[in-house]
C-alpha cells in the first residue's frame, strides 16, 4: 500500500535511521537471492486456483499447522519501514489480532483475524481475514475485506473485499502443511471483482532470521507475488511454533520496499478480548453497509458459551 507524505512529516526519517540501522544488524539487510525472470511470464502471472474440498475440513478453525500456529487471543505486533510514492522511507506498524470469532465461508468454517496497519503512526488499514485448516493441515484464507484509509485520517479510500463463492471469488492456499523447495506455487485467492490474484511459492528452507523478539533457525521462507507486480516479491519468514515472524522485500521492480520485523507476542486476557471482540464486530457491522460483497456474507458467530453442569 502507498501513502502521502507531508512535507512537514520529513524529519521522522532521520529519526527512522537507527531502527533500519538495527535491522541490518538483525540479519534482514539481505534475502535469499533469486534469479529475477527473463521469460516471457512472471510466476506470480501463473493461473492456477486452488480446489477447496469441503469435505476435508473436520475442524477447520483449529489452527496447528506448526509453522502457522493461530489460536484465539494471540497478538503479534510487527514493526518496521516502508518507502512512500514521493521516495520517503516512513515506519510502520502492523498488529495480527486472532478473535474468537468465526464466519462461515463458502461451507467452511473459518477463524477470524481482525488486522490493524499503521504507518506514520496514523491507522491506514483495519482487516477482517478468515483462515481454515483443511484435515492435511494447509492453512488457507477464505476471504477477506480490508478497509483502508490511505491518508491515517480515518477516511475510507477503499475496501476491496473478496469472498469464496462470492462473485466468483476462490479460497487460496497461504501456508501448506508441508513447503517443499522447488514444489509449485500455490494461489493464495482469486477475487477477480477486486483484482486479487496473489500467489506464493516455498523460496528456501532452513534460513536463520533473528527479529527483536529472538533468533531463530530452521525458518521457511515463503515468497508472494501477483500477476501486477512482476520482479517484485515480498518474503514471508516463517518459524514453527511460532508463525511469521518477518517479511522483507526482493526484486528490482518493488517500490515500497517494506521490512517488518516482529517485536512482540502476547496472550490477550479476557478484557482485551472482549475490547477485540467488540472492534471487530464494529468493523463488520460497517461493512455490511459499505461494501456489496461483504453483506452477502454469513454472519460473525461468536464462541460457544461453555457448557453447564
Amino acid at each position: 500500500m502507498r501513502h502521502t507524505f507531508e512535507n512537514a512529516e520529513r524529519r521522522a526519517v532521520t529519526r527512522l535511521r537507527p531502527w533500519l540501522a538495527a535491522m541490518i544488524a538483525l540479519g534482514l539487510a539481505g534475502a535469499p537471492a533469486r534469479a529475477e525472470s527473463t521469460d516471457a511470464q512472471w510466476w506470480g502471472q501463473e493461473e492456477r486456483p486452488e480446489h477447496i474440498d469441503q469435505a476435508k475440513f473436520s475442524h477447520p478453525t483449529e489452527i496447528t499447522n506448526a509453522w502457522f500456529p493461530m489460536k484465539p487471543g494471540l497478538r503479534m505486533t510487527f514493526e518496521g519501514s516502508s518507502v512512500t510514492d514521493e521516495g520517503v522511507t516512513v515506519k510502520r506498524r502492523m498488529q495480527i489480532n486472532v478473535t474468537d470469532l468465526t464466519k462461515t465461508v463458502g461451507g467452511v468454517k473459518s477463524i477470524v483475524s481482525y488486522d490493524l496497519d499503521w504507518a506514520k503512526g496514523g491507522l491506514v488499514e483495519a482487516e477482517l481475514e478468515c483462515i481454515a485448516q483443511d484435515d492435511d493441515g494447509n492453512i488457507w484464507i477464505t476471504g477477506e475485506y480490508p478497509e483502508e484509509y490511505d491518508n491515517g485520517d480515518g477516511k475510507i479510500t477503499g475496501n476491496p473485499a473478496w469472498f469464496h463463492g462470492i462473485d466468483e471469488a476462490l479460497a487460496g492456499i497461504l501456508v501448506p502443511a508441508q513447503p517443499a523447495a522447488g514444489a509449485a506455487s500455490f494461489s493464495e485467492g482469486w477475487g477477480p471483482k477486486v483484482e486479487y490474484n496473489d500467489r506464493g511459492r516455498v523460496d528456501s528452507l532452513g534460513v536463520t532470521v533473528c527479529v527483536p523478539v529472538d533468533c531463530y533457525k530452521d525458518a521457511v521462507v515463503i515468497a508472494e507475488s501477483s500477476a501486477d507486480e512482476v520482479n517484485a516479491e515480498q518474503l514471508k519468514y516463517y518459524v514453527k511454533g511460532v508463525g511469521n515472524v518477518a517479511a522483507r522485500w526482493r526484486g528490482s521492480k518493488d517500490t515500497e520496499h517494506q521490512i517488518l520485523l516482529l517485536t512482540k507476542i502476547e496472550t490477550l486476557d479476557e478484557k482485551s478480548m472482549e475490547k477485540l471482540r467488540a472492534s471487530a464486530l464494529a468493523l463488520d457491522k460497517k461493512a455490511r453497509g459499505r461494501n456489496k460483497t461483504y453483506a452477502k456474507t454469513a454472519a460473525l458467530e461468536g464462541p460457544a458459551a461453555p457448557a453447564t453442569k
